[in-house]
C-alpha cells in the first residue's frame, strides 16, 4: 500500500510541476468585473498586487483587466480575511488595477512579497494595525484612536496619522516617511531601519537599537524619554523636557529649547545641540 502511494506521488509531480510553472498574457481586451464579498476585518496581501481602499457600506472587490486574467485572480473572504492569490504567473497585462471596497469593520491590514496598498480617502478606523514585511508598500492616511505599525523586511510605508495612541515598530531595514499628529507616540526602532517623522506629539517615547536611525526635525514633541543604544542615530526636536539613555555609539542630534535629563550616557555616545 504504501509502495503504491509513493508511485501515485512519483507521478503526479511532472504534472504539479507544470501547474506551477504555468504563465499567462493577458489578451488585451480590458473590462471591469465587481463582485460583492462578505464584510471583512483583515486584509492580507501575499502577492505581488497592488490595492486601492475605497470606504463603502457593501464590501465589494472591483477588479479592471484583460479579461482572460479575471479567471486567475482568486480572492476569499475566510474567516473575516479578504485575502488574494494567482493561480497561474501573469506574464503581461494592458491593465492591472483592483479596488477593494472596506467597511467600518476593517480593523487590520497585512502586506507581504511585493504587495502594495493605497487608499483614495483617508481610513477612519477606531483601531487600527498595519503590518508590511519583505518588499511591500504601504501608501495611507489613517485616522485612529489608536494605531500600531510594523514594518520588517525591506518593506516601505508612506503615512499621514492623525490618532490619539500611536506606537511604530521598525525592524530589518525597513523605511517609514509619516506626518504624525498624536497625543502620545511610542517608537521601537531596529537592525538598520530608518524612520523619517513630521508633524507633533505630546509625548515620545524612542527606543532606537542596532544601527536604526530616527530622523525627527521637524516631528514637535513636549516631552521625550530617549533610549538608545549601538550605533543608532536620532534626530529629535523637544520643547519642554527629555530623559536620555544613551550607551554604544549613538549619536543623539537635538533641536528646541527642552531640558535634558540624562539617566546615562557611556561609551562613545554623543549629544550635539543644534539649532533650526
Amino acid at each position: 500500500m504504501v509502495r503504491n502511494t509513493i508511485l501515485i506521488l512519483l507521478l503526479l509531480l511532472p504534472t504539479l510541476s507544470v501547474r506551477a510553472q504555468e504563465k499567462i498574457k493577458g489578451d488585451r481586451n480590458v473590462t471591469i468585473v465587481e463582485t460583492e464579498v462578505n464584510s471583512f476585518k483583515k486584509i492580507a496581501l501575499y502577492e505581488k498586487f497592488d490595492i486601492v481602499l475605497i470606504e463603502g457600506t457593501q464590501a465589494s472587490v472591483e477588479i479592471e483587466t484583460d479579461e482572460n486574467l479575471h479567471d486567475v485572480i482568486e480572492f476569499s473572504v475566510i474567516d473575516s480575511v479578504l485575502s488574494f492569490k494567482t493561480n497561474a504567473k501573469i506574464v503581461s497585462s494592458k491593465k492591472m488595477e483592483i479596488k477593494v471596497r472596506y467597511t467600518k469593520d476593517l480593523q487590520e491590514i497585512e502586506l507581504k512579497d511585493d504587495a502594495e496598498i493605497s487608499a483614495l480617502t483617508s481610513l477612519d478606523i477606531d483601531n487600527f494595525f498595519l503590518k508590511t514585511y519583505d518588499n511591500s508598500r504601504a501608501y495611507l492616511n489613517i485616522k485612529s484612536s489608536d494605531f500600531k505599525f510594523i514594518g520588517n523586511g525591506k518593506s516601505k510605508s508612506r503615512l499621514n496619522i492623525e490618532s490619539s495612541m500611536t506606537n511604530l515598530e521598525l525592524n530589518d531595514n525597513t523605511h517609514m516617511e509619516a506626518l504624525l499628529v498624536t497625543d502620545s507616540t511610542k517608537v521601537s526602532s531596529y537592525m538598520r531601519s530608518k524612520a523619517v517623522v513630521e508633524g507633533s506629539s505630546k509625548n515620545l517615547e524612542l527606543n532606537a537599537i542596532s544601527s536604526s536611525e530616527f530622523m525627527g526635525k521637524n516631528f514637535t514633541v513636549n516631552t521625550c524619554q530617549l533610549t538608545i543604544e549601538d550605533s543608532c542615530d536620532a534626530t529629535l526636536n523637544v520643547t519642554d523636557q527629555i530623559s536620555i539613555n544613551a550607551t554604544g555609539n549613538s549619536d543623539v542630534f537635538l533641536y528646541g529649547t527642552g531640558k535634558i535629563t540624562m539617566e546615562r550616557f557611556t561609551d562613545s555616545a554623543s549629544l550635539q545641540k543644534k539649532e533650526f
